[in-house]
């Protein structure tokens, strides 16, 4: 007996039940329906779309109001005509494609073939889980096609193909063939190209901290960090005014000026919703967010958990709204009180405030069984299953918990002359672990630090303060300093977009809806409008001319402010409130009047190759030529293919006088006698003469060198591992485990005799650091040198303990 036969007590072979189908639009949630309706019904999968605008043509009558051509889409005519038999044999059709416009433009073109070829009567059904629960109340309470919400995927659609028929072929003639122009992957692509200016433009200015090693009358000692003068706060800008602070605190007394104690409530995070699923799998393992859609679509859809059957373990991914039903806040809160005991149940089930113009209807992703726990669901799923899994479960759980209650200690602390000085410490303590219990107890607790609206120091104090044991202190207490330690460091660009703070910007500027994030990002890369390093996006010089064409022919239709009101307008066509013919007019009608503008202005690019003037080939000393590629411009051998040079193309003022970062070593070629010079190619640093392309000399290899760990007399050797770069290690390996990966330049350290530094660029700065003992030695263009003592971007002195 099928589980909705168990669920009604009916039987299947009742010979007068009428015959009836379910249509839904996957062949994964077909057979998870058809294990939970058994033989009742006849469960058919569209697989996906059946019908679209036509692939060869515009296929939209302007002329006629907007009229779409749609066709059946090549290749689905068998699955029609399979769905047409089928419906011919039955009494009734429930149409069960998921519960969003995508779905419920399926359903509407299923229909209007199953309405013409058969005599059935047709019906819609919405669930947000595959459930035996949610599929009988779904069959239970049919409706019938939202047309409301199939005109706002219609005037998507047709909006998408007007800009991407429309913009492409000016494309064509401007740069070249092949490539493509969309409604709202343009913006994304603005977003990241706009992104790269700013880290472009972007200088490093210069900032240090001071940390405080104190003790009290009892221990631990304690770190206390900079924060201002006379009682405001302040930036240290130079060593100079380090160096003044630091005397003026060794010279004189430190005391505990304040002490704030107050009880923190630490609220849990709402359950997910598909842009903040995509963001914490991005951010936790890592996954593009294609992977984790496909991977919460197969959880969603169905998965055999043992005796419990086929069902699906959570619901619709696809959604913006945190809402939780009734009776699954009930469910949670009865295994939350079993498992945890009732002062983890919350007095009133919490609520979660959704954006604005998020489709209530949906819930948040949750389990569809909160008995269900990842334990005992992992051994019925894939690894990455399981760990989305484990993902939404415990949010959902955590999501319905008592807040978490913390004591935060901040001690205001005056240092140097009448006190002026104010260095700040925190301590945090759990008084009750609420929804940690399940989440886990937080890496530090920080207080609520409010930014100093006169500061721009990107709150550098919030980055620094950190939570840490404190001991008893009293107000007016004399506090010994061990050491005073300067900090250099300066300030950093904005990060490049990864795939999840992508999608967080999107979702705040109003761009995209649940269901387009992924695909966004996924057409940016595929058209190698942007390139993923290291989980970051970074614009390819194809994708910068791409978007700043667009941006300067189209600035009101690739502006984020005109792509989010769209999005409203195409909420409001949902909501019944506007008429979709209306805002494709409002919105065509100035589009054509720029695009004609635009073709008649707008001059073709020189896509042939050109002389790249100043610029030699770093293989064979020749000509070298500016040429286009799959990624844009680059820079190749005139001799190409006898002599395969090629250099990156930098979108520099001048590229034909563009040169290779560059800065003199006191350290000589071994050719000629001149400088060796340390610059930065394509694949990173690396050491060679400062007069080439005259002589060809380069700096020494890792290889050989002497083990940087003291008394060890190893040398370098060269280690491959598999599927992985290659390394230098010690020759000495087992006992001695040191690694070098990097490139060396021979000048000896000062502080511990080594004889080779690591060269590294951070902010923009070449730095040498010692492998043994950490000293760094900074490097600028005008061949000056700073040299620090840093175990990373800083410079950390120790000045000895003072009482």
């Amino acid at each position: 007996m099928s589980a909705i036969s168990s669920l009604t007590g009916r039987k299947n072979n009742d010979s007068t039940m009428t015959k009836k189908m379910i249509i839904v639009e996957s062949p994964a949630k077909a057979r998870t329906l058809k294990s939970i309706l058994g033989n009742d019904y006849i469960v058919e999968s569209s697989v996906g779309h059946i019908r679209d605008l036509p692939k060869s043509r515009f296929g939209i009558s302007i002329d006629q109001n907007f009229e779409p051509e749609y066709v059946t889409i090549s290749g689905k005519l068998k699955i029609v005509n399979r769905l047409i038999k089928a419906g011919k044999t039955v009494d009734e059709i429930y149409l069960a494609a998921d519960p969003d416009r995508e779905g419920e433009a399926i359903c509407h073109h299923l229909n209007y073939y199953l309405q013409k070829e058969t005599k059935a009567l047709v019906k819609r059904i919405l669930y947000f889980e595959v459930t035996p629960k949610a599929i009988q109340d779904s069959l239970q309470n049919p409706g019938s096609i939202d047309e409301n919400k199939v005109n706002a995927q219609q005037t998507r659609r047709v909006l998408d193909r007007i800009v991407g028929y429309k913009l492409s072929p000016l494309l064509w003639k401007k740069v070249r063939r092949g490539l493509s122009a969309g409604r709202v992957q343009s913006v994304a692509l603005r977003l990241i190209v706009d992104r790269e200016r700013e880290i472009q433009a972007f200088t490093p200015e210069e900032y240090w901290t001071i940390t405080l090693n104190l003790e009290g009358n009892k221990p631990p000692v304690f770190e206390a960090f900079w924060y201002g003068e006379n009682g405001k706060k302040q930036r240290i800008s130079d060593q100079e005014m380090a160096d003044t602070i630091i005397k003026n605190v060794s010279d004189n007394s430190i005391t505990v000026s304040n002490i704030e104690r107050k009880k923190v409530s630490r609220k849990p995070s709402p359950p997910f919703i598909t842009s903040t699923l995509q963001q914490e799998a991005a951010r936790r393992y890592r996954f593009p967010a294609q992977k984790t859609m496909r991977i919460a679509q197969s959880l969603y859809e169905g998965k055999n958990i043992g005796k419990s059957g086929v069902h699906g373990l959570i619901t619709y991914m696809r959604t913006d709204s945190p809402r939780i039903s009734k009776d699954a806040q009930a469910n949670a809160r009865s295994f939350i009180e079993s498992h945890h005991g009732i002062k983890y149940v919350p007095e009133k089930p919490p609520v979660y405030k959704a954006r604005k113009g998020s489709q209530e209807a949906h819930e948040a992703i949750r389990p569809t069984d909160v008995n269900l726990t990842p334990e005992k669901a992992m051994s019925f799923l894939g690894n990455d299953e399981s760990k989305l899994y484990r993902l939404i479960w415990e949010r959902f759980v955590v999501s319905q918990m008592t807040p978490a209650i913390v004591n935060v200690t901040t001690v205001k602390i005056s240092a140097g002359e009448k006190g002026k000085y104010e260095f700040r410490s925190m301590g945090s303590e759990i008084v009750f672990d609420g929804f940690y219990s399940v989440s886990g107890l937080p890496r530090d607790v920080k207080p609520s630090l409010k930014k100093d609206k006169e500061s721009d120091d990107n709150n550098e104090l919030e980055d620094r303060m950190k939570s840490q044991p404190l001991p008893v202190l009293e107000k007016g207490q004399h506090l010994s300093c061990h050491a005073i330690k300067p900090a250099q460091n300066f300030t950093k660009p904005p990060a490049r977009y990864s795939e999840a703070t992508l999608v967080k910007d999107l979702e705040s500027k109003g761009i995209g809806r649940p269901s387009t994030y992924a695909a966004i990002m996924a057409t940016i890369r595929s058209h190698d409008y942007a390139v993923i390093r290291e989980r970051r996006f970074h614009p390819t010089e194809l994708g910068i001319v791409v978007s700043d064409i667009l941006v300067k022919g189209f600035p009101d239709l690739l502006s984020v402010k005109f792509t989010a009101e769209m999005e409203n307008q195409l909420d409001e066509i949902e909501r019944g409130r506007a008429d979709w013919k209306h805002i494709l007019s409002d919105f065509y009608v100035p589009f054509k009047e720029r695009l004609t503008t635009v073709e008649k202005s707008f001059k073709a690019l020189n896509m042939t190759s050109e002389p790249a003037k100043g610029v030699n080939c770093p293989e064979c000393n020749g000509e070298m030529l500016i040429r286009w590629g799959k990624k844009g411009r680059f820079l190749s051998c005139k001799r190409y293919p006898d002599c395969k040079g090629i250099l990156p193309f930098e979108n520099t003022k001048d590229a034909r006088s563009r040169k290779a970062p560059s800065v003199k070593l006191s350290v000589p070629c071994p050719e000629c006698g001149e400088s060796l010079a340390l610059k930065k190619g394509r694949y990173g640093l690396f050491v060679s003469c400062s007069t080439y392309p005259v002589c060809k000399g380069k700096g020494a290899k890792a290889d050989g060198l002497a083990c940087a760990i003291k008394d060890c007399a190893g040398k370098l050797v060269l280690r491959k591992r598999k599927g992985r770069r290659a390394f230098y290690g010690c020759s000495e390996y087992p006992e001695c485990t040191f690694v070098f990966d990097g490139t060396p330049v021979l000048i000896p350290c000062k502080e511990c005799g080594n004889s080779y530094h690591k060269a590294v660029e951070k902010n923009h700065v070449f730095v040498l650091i010692c492998p043994r003992c950490k000293n760094s030695i900074s490097l600028d263009s005008k061949n000056n040198t700073k040299e620090t003592s840093s175990n990373d971007d800083t410079r950390t002195d120790s000045v000895s303990k003072i009482s």
